[in-house]
């Protein structure tokens, strides 16, 4: 894929979709995307469910792949412990950890696991140029989500420019089994895309164990092997950003394919009264304001987890012209306002049930 494909692209022509009323049965709630499993009467699907990487996570298999579960939930725990200890910035001895210690400094050898994870990182820097960043580490300080909700403050034009100084993923180099950060006070931090790599290894590794029907959710990085039974798909519901409990509708996923969402309801700070999302635009310095979710499908779960950090930051139109050069992937963008409308690009649409207690309205963008 070549980021600077497809440009001088026309502007997006607009289409609304009315949402007609006959909806899927109640879904079965989890996380931030849900697993929705109506119309297995007698054989439902089965799960085992733990914590890895700092959230939920959940393994699921049909009912005929019962008597694998065991397996292929502690094959996922311990494929979770052994990336968080390679990846989280939030252990002291972690490879991201030490690489962030010796920022300015000194390079950090790395496991091809982590060595991989940054190159994705580096690539989606590079396609969303510049929307997806993971060294946006020092503007969340600057903010305050590291310090949590009652310490949080607009931070001073000097305290925003002296963040922006130590921001920028081009400045993260990668070379023998090894990463470097350019400046002292530079952070790498893989929380945008290490959830969604993880759920790519596990889905190998199942695969590698014989599962060829599964579906693994890291904290709603979601991705699928074959079917949910021999007559249905695997289904999964969208959150709505706005009322956890009536979702915007349900996605019908193939073999393969993988879903993410970003919202402004994970995690959020408020200052002066005015609610911001955790997601940075690093370009500016300044948490999104706009958006209240975006879902993207695509083939792998790493990848679909960095758009949809992308595409918020992007917004509908912008995101919609990235998507658009990258064939086999979709989205769905709701914007922060009520009532809630979607904005989807024609990807999406084929494999999406709307909700029409929670949409009424579609915008399609070609």
């Amino acid at each position: 894929m070549n980021p600077d494909s497809g440009k001088n692209i026309p502007r997006h022509r607009t289409h609304h979709l009315r949402v007609g009323v006959g909806f899927f049965a109640i879904p079965l709630f989890m996380l931030g995307v849900i697993a929705y499993f109506a119309g297995f009467h007698r054989a439902p699907p089965v799960s085992r469910s733990g914590m890895g990487m700092g959230t939920f996570f959940t393994v699921t298999l049909p009912h005929s792949g019962a008597g694998r579960l065991e397996t292929a939930y502690s094959l996922a725990t311990n494929r979770l412990e052994s990336l968080e200890q390679m990846m989280s910035r939030y252990r002291p001895g972690s490879e991201i950890s030490r690489l962030n210690a010796l920022s300015g400094r000194d390079a950090q050898a790395l496991s091809p696991e982590t060595f991989e994870a940054l190159e994705h990182a580096r690539y989606f820097h590079r396609l969303s140029r510049g929307a997806f960043d993971i060294t946006v580490g020092p503007l969340m300080a600057a903010w305050g989500f590291n310090r949590g909700r009652a310490e949080a403050k607009h931070p001073s034009q000097r305290a925003l420019a002296d963040a922006l100084e130590r921001v920028g993923c081009a400045r993260l180099f990668l070379c023998d089994q090894a990463a470097f950060l350019e400046d002292e006070g530079m952070e790498a931090d893989l929380g945008g895309i290490a959830k969604g790599y993880a759920v790519d290894r596990i889905l190998s590794d199942l695969a590698g164990l014989g599962v060829t029907n599964g579906l693994m959710n890291l904290g709603g990085n979601i991705r699928v092997l074959g079917r949910a039974s021999a007559k249905q798909p695997w289904r999964i519901s969208v959150r709505n950003p706005f009322d956890a409990k009536q979702p915007l509708g349900a996605l019908a996923l193939e073999s393969g394919m993988a879903l993410a969402t970003s919202g402004h309801y994970e995690r959020f700070i408020t200052i002066d009264g005015e609610r911001m999302a955790h997601i940075m635009d690093p370009r500016t310095g300044r948490p999104v304001r706009g958006m209240a979710g975006v879902t993207v499908l695509a083939p792998t779960a790493v990848e679909a987890d960095a758009l949809s950090t992308a595409l918020f930051v992007l917004g509908p139109e912008a995101g919609a012209e990235l998507i658009r050069r990258l064939p086999g992937r979709a989205a769905l963008f709701v914007p922060d306002r009520q009532p809630p409308e979607a904005m989807a690009t024609a990807g999406f649409l084929p494999h999406f049930t709307p909700n029409p207690m929670a949409l009424t309205n579609i915008v399609r963008l070609d």
